[in-house]
């Protein structure tokens, strides 16, 4: 079976979706395809969006062209064109068409100023793992149809088509690999036989399932955000394997890596991700921490891959010696990792409304967003809000100075008081988050025209029960989230008006407001006295203080709001990426921030402005209540080599990492370099192919960064004391 290994085929399966060998006698050619779906199309445009769905999914696994990769253990690959997406589109693009004018105008113009984006959010999504692996294709099937009499809805009708046509599909794989006749490909078709017709029974199997599932759910038009939890998902199959003689550990280790590196192969490392999580606990006592989840650990940390990347449950049952082996990875420069603590996301869970099994059995969502598996469809990236855009607009009376449009409240009265222009700052966030979230329900109420979706819906229990799709609320929570970024942005603009126009008054509102649309230029004095301003991260009281009330204000607002699902939003305290794309439109602000630069990342102070050290930045952090941060909230850690050299250094930095989540913190990831080898890194990239950073919630090699995102990157490390 294993005549080549995995590092002797690398390169190979590197390159395995770069230019697929598809067999043009074995299938249908995109463009005839699309051919096919655009008459079909016209031809039933009375019958339901999820039915047209269905059929026009199995059409695509029963005649697209496929192809069987001779060097690798799972097999995969279909030419659909990306045509479920293209309808997807135009669907959308003809609803969007039908909404008011003026929605689509403060879209625009939100999106234009850097003040939100809002989408319908199906990016973010997690199937019910434990169904697929539990029950098989068939099994789901079945499921969908022992319900049918029950409910007889085209939701149920079309999961039936959906499933028969993955088993289809399955079959054409198998009967593809077995045309080759190696051992190898023998193996792989007797399980794809056997996938076909049953629920899987072996470690490969299971990882089959999986990543063919993967692959299908995302054709249909739902990015796979979460493959779950890899420990608790696949130690049964991996734990009989051992007992009856199928497989040995190195065999195991090895067919993981073949199953990870399809993950960063398909991306070639340049997109968010796929998050696998481990450990937590299961809702009866225990951390689910076992064998596989160590072997797994080790096959991460000798491929050396941005992708996929791992979170990492702890709770007070987690092994210490299971933390330690995450640590060292990440000291190693392994570092697609995110810890998360079990004790404040399922308190967050409970504040919400879920159930305490339900919050026990949550799994991570894109980069570090909670949710129910197989119960919850979170939306977790519905809106992203810039925090520190408000008070850019309550300085200028809602009117953006760049674009010169009006995307914000003209303010009602005189700032007598920094309480007065703090009043009117929190009233320009409740308008902006009003703004966006009505958008958003009103995208809800079209998700079923959009973007029906019976392969996801399919793997959940209430959805077959209630006959209805996850685009109709078939879902037991139906969430939505708001991503609250640039935090400290905010704050230390928040804190810079208080002291130098109220406390100091070394300059007037209006003065301050002339600083700043002329860029700083000119005020270098002012400047220089904005950026001594007490800052978000140092343990000090002012700026933390306005900080706390901030996060008070929008849970207060956010959790209590209701979505157009059934569901209530959710409060996340990030930025990922945004922190560059909304600073592009941001102009200058009272902390020193100079137009178009990049503002604060997740729960980080400023760049470069946490001069107290990493225990202060936590001190900071941890003073707020991360039980109001249903949608997730993370806390990004750069330290120096030196600091965790040795036994010595790695304790410390497992008691750094223990502080953290003693104190509340809900996840945290780290960096460790020194700014010279980022220095170098730029100047001579390929020296430094291979080196990682840990960007927001995903991982990427340094020399694929724009030079601005690296030049933060650079500055951040030369703020690092030894």
């Amino acid at each position: 079976m294993f005549s080549q290994s995995f590092e002797q085929l690398r390169n190979e399966l590197y390159l395995q979706y770069t230019d697929v060998a598809f067999d043009r006698n074995y299938g249908t050619t995109p463009e005839q395809l699309r051919r096919y779906v655009k008459q079909f199309l016209i031809e039933n445009k009375d019958m339901p969006r999820i039915l047209l769905k269905a059929h026009l999914l199995s059409y695509l696994l029963k005649n697209a062209q496929i192809s069987v990769d001779e060097n690798d253990f799972y097999a995969d690959k279909l030419n659909h064109g990306d045509i479920l997406i293209e309808v997807r589109n135009i669907w959308q693009q003809d609803i969007m068409s039908h909404l008011q004018q003026k929605d689509v105008s403060v879209r625009q113009n939100a999106a234009l100023t850097g003040c939100f984006e809002v989408e319908l959010d199906f990016g973010h999504t997690s199937p019910d793992w434990d169904s697929i692996l539990r029950l098989g294709i068939c099994g789901l099937k079945e499921r969908a149809k022992k319900n049918l009499n029950k409910s007889p809805t085209a939701f149920n009708r079309a999961v039936i088509i959906a499933y028969d046509a993955i088993a289809h599909f399955i079959k054409r794989l198998a009967d593809k690999a077995a045309e080759y006749g190696t051992a190898k490909m023998d193996y792989v078709a007797s399980d794809l036989y056997y996938l076909a017709e049953n629920p899987p029974k072996t470690f490969h199997q299971a990882l089959q399932l999986a990543y063919l599932y993967h692959e299908i759910q995302e054709i249909e038009g739902e990015n796979v955000r979460s493959m779950g939890g890899f420990d608790r998902l696949y130690y049964s199959f991996y734990k009989s394997d051992l007992q009856n003689g199928i497989i040995t550990p190195t065999q195991a280790k090895e067919l993981m890596k073949f199953f990870f590196f399809k993950f960063m192969a398909k991306t070639q490392g340049k997109a968010f991700g796929k998050n696998f999580y481990f450990a937590g606990g299961d809702g009866q006592g225990n951390d689910c921490v076992n064998e596989l989840s160590y072997l797994a650990l080790e096959a991460y940390y000798e491929m050396d891959v941005v992708d996929p990347k791992f979170s990492v449950r702890i709770n007070k049952k987690t092994p210490p010696e299971f933390i330690k082996r995450a640590a060292e990875c990440i000291r190693a420069g392994r570092n697609s990792i995110v810890f998360i603590n079990d004790t404040t996301v399922i308190k967050a869970m409970l504040r919400q409304g879920k159930t305490l099994e339900d919050a026990q059995n949550y799994t991570v969502i894109g980069c570090y967003e909670p949710a129910v598996m197989g119960k919850e469809i979170s939306c977790s990236m519905a809106i992203r809000m810039n925090l520190a855009k408000c008070v850019e607009l309550v300085l200028f009376n809602g009117i953006d100075p760049n674009a010169h449009v009006q995307t914000g409240l003209e303010n009602a009265e005189k700032f007598l008081t920094f309480d007065d222009f703090f009043k009117a700052y929190l009233k320009q966030l409740e308008y902006q988050i009003t703004l966006s979230t009505d958008m958003v329900k009103s995208f809800e109420e079209y998700w079923n025209l959009i973007n029906p979706s019976p392969v996801l819906s399919g793997t959940f229990e209430s959805c077959i029960l209630n006959g209805r799709d996850i685009s109709e609320k078939g879902a037991v929570y139906n969430t939505t989230g708001v991503m609250c970024g640039c935090f400290a942005s905010a704050v230390d603009s928040l804190t810079a008006v208080k002291s130098l126009v109220f406390d100091k008054k070394l300059c007037s509102l209006e003065q301050l407001k002339e600083a700043l649309q002329k860029n700083w230029d000119g005020y270098t004095h002012l400047h220089s006295q904005s950026v001594l301003c007490n800052k978000w991260g140092n343990n000090q009281s002012e700026p933390d203080n306005i900080g706390i009330l901030i996060t008070q204000n929008l849970s207060q607002q956010i959790s209590s709001m209701r979505n157009s699902r059934n569901g209530y939003f959710q409060m996340a305290l990030f930025s990922i990426d945004y922190c560059h794309i909304f600073g592009r439109n941001t102009g200058a602000l009272p902390d020193g921030h100079k137009k178009g630069m990049p503002l604060s990342k997740n729960l980080s102070s400023v760049t470069a402005m946490d001069k107290n050290g990493v225990t202060a930045l936590i001190n900071s952090v941890t003073k707020l209540d991360f039980a109001q941060c249903c949608n997730g909230a993370v806390l990004d850690i750069m330290l120096h080599p030196s600091a965790v050299q040795g036994d010595d250094g790695l304790n410390a930095f497992l008691t750094l990492l223990n502080t953290y989540f003693q104190l509340g913190g809900l996840a945290v990831h780290f960096n460790i370099f020194n700014v010279e080898n980022l220095i170098e890194a730029q100047k001579e990239p390929e020296k430094y192919a291979t080196l990682q950073v840990r960007v927001c919630g995903w991982n990427s090699y340094f020399v694929n960064l724009s030079k601005a995102e690296q030049d933060e990157f650079i500055k951040q490390a030369n703020n690092i004391s030894l």
